[in-house]
């Protein structure tokens, strides 16, 4: 007996673009596309909503009510868990914030549904040009993958924006060599979440307290 199909779910619609007829297919389309440093390990889409006035905004549960109900939430920042088990009763499609408090990783873990954060694990804004992604695309379906990065890989939990295909669009690069112009995003204090482009660089190695 051969067993039973196992079924993938692609998050997303997509072009098949590759197969290798056994167990790897590779999917493009057109999208946004925010990466986050923590997730907690589940997938789902839905609709994109926001939570809350701003990037730094605290969530709380009387922002959550019955026209959330199977969205996608993006927000600022989370420091209670019963904002969380809120958007559990809406059963809501995914919840992505700046940040969360380090005592929620365990109730994060427990939920549902998705939880992506973009920052880190304190009292963190998202950044502007994450933030600006999001909710410049509310009302569109967004894909949510929350499953934790790899170190050794260039996979990182993320949220993904199918876009409409306006034209064609060459695959962007994995990485993007540091250069003068790039745009960049700061993940240490005291600018953490800054956003900004890299000005020069240094020609040789350089001494920093």
């Amino acid at each position: 007996a051969r067993g039973e199909p196992i079924v993938l779910r692609a998050g997303m619609p997509a072009i098949v673009v590759s197969s290798d007829g056994v167990q790897t297919v590779t999917l493009e389309a057109p999208a946004g596309l925010v990466q986050g440093i923590w997730g907690n390990g589940r997938q789902d889409f839905g609709v994109l909503r926001t939570l809350g006035a701003g990037q730094a905004a605290r969530i709380q549960t009387d922002m959550l009510d019955i026209n959330l109900r199977g969205a996608v939430l993006v927000g600022g920042m989370c420091d209670q868990p019963a904002p969380l088990h809120q958007a559990t009763e809406l059963n809501v499609r995914g919840v992505v914030l700046g940040s969360i408090t380090s005592d929620l990783i365990p109730a994060a873990l427990r939920l549902p549904y998705p939880l992506m954060i973009t920052e880190g694990f304190g009292s963190l804004p998202m950044n502007s040009a994450a933030y600006a992604l999001l909710t410049g695309n509310v009302g569109r379906e967004a894909a949510v993958d929350a499953r934790p990065g790899d170190r050794y890989s260039y996979q990182r939990p993320e949220v993904i924006i199918p876009l409409p295909a306006a034209k064609q669009a060459d695959v962007p690069d994995d990485v993007i060599p540091l250069a003068k112009g790039v745009r960049v995003r700061v993940l240490r204090a005291p600018f953490h979440g800054a956003v900004g482009f890299v000005r020069d660089l240094p020609q040789k190695a350089a001494d920093f307290p």
